[in-house]
């Protein structure tokens, strides 16, 4: 679980840059664009976490 523990850190570190990025250019994170960026990251982080697994 420590593996997959700091790799789950790590992209919710990732969120949270997204999230501020898109507030600091002035969008709200419900706008399309930042859904669309936020399920692409997921997708691709959970498609490396099943292989870690």
């Amino acid at each position: 679980m420590g593996r997959n523990d700091s790799k789950l850190r790590i992209f919710f570190s990732d969120v949270e840059i997204l999230i501020n990025e898109s507030y600091n250019r002035g969008y709200k994170a419900k706008d399309e664009e930042m859904k669309a960026e936020l399920k692409n990251l997921f997708s691709s982080n959970m498609l490396q976490t099943n292989q870690i697994a």
